[in-house]
């Protein structure tokens, strides 16, 4: 169950929405996608913690729905943090254990990163590259993301973008290691062959 925990805290962290809602008696856990790929990922991951998940189509995304006090209970409880945009950490017990650390770092990067292969804008400027991307409008967050990614040797650059911030892992052996360290769901948009090339 703690594995299954890290994964989906990462998952909220990067963009998910947890409700613990004693007065009105709601306790959910609703992520949305247009990806198929990535809600049936989740889904299998809920359904584990809880029979009582659901997954749906609603207009031209797909949606992941758990319903259980007992789950969201025990979540937040474990991890400890406040999972609202503006506030989410990395959970302390995480920090602790490498295991849990990627099982995370999966799960924020499977919800939150965008890849880029051609020419990106980097510091207002187009350049020829591969990158992982992730914005955000917590920069403590990302920056306790970008520390747990700088102990596996995977270098990357966090600064301000308009209201959010960016955090990139960029070039082919940063994302070479990142993709060595950590399953993501989007390692498939990537040439592995352009990755390893040099």
């Amino acid at each position: 169950m703690i594995k299954n925990i890290a994964y989906i805290s990462g998952v909220i962290c990067g963009g998910g929405n947890i409700t613990y809602d004693r007065q009105n008696s709601k306790y959910f856990i609703k992520l949305s996608s247009k990806s198929r790929k990535k809600m049936l990922k989740f889904y299998d991951i809920l359904k584990e913690l809880s029979k009582n998940t659901k997954l749906y189509k609603y207009r031209d995304r797909f949606v992941v729905l758990l319903r259980s006090k007992y789950i969201v209970s025990k979540i937040i409880k474990t991890c400890n943090i406040k999972f609202t945009r503006r506030e989410w950490r990395v959970p302390p017990f995480v920090k602790k254990n490498i295991t849990y650390t990627k099982i995370f770092l999966s799960g924020f990067f499977d919800r939150a990163a965008i890849v880029y292969m051609g020419k990106v804008a980097v510091n207002n400027r187009l350049k020829g590259r591969v990158l992982i991307r992730v914005a955000s409008i917590n920069r403590e967050g990302l920056q306790d993301i970008k520390s747990l990614l700088e102990k596996m040797n995977v270098k990357c650059i966090l600064y301000p973008a308009g209201k959010c911030y960016y955090l990139d892992v960029c070039g082919i052996f940063n994302v070479s290691q990142l993709l060595k360290n950590i399953l993501i769901i989007h390692s498939d948009k990537i040439s592995l062959g352009y990755v390893n090339s040099t």
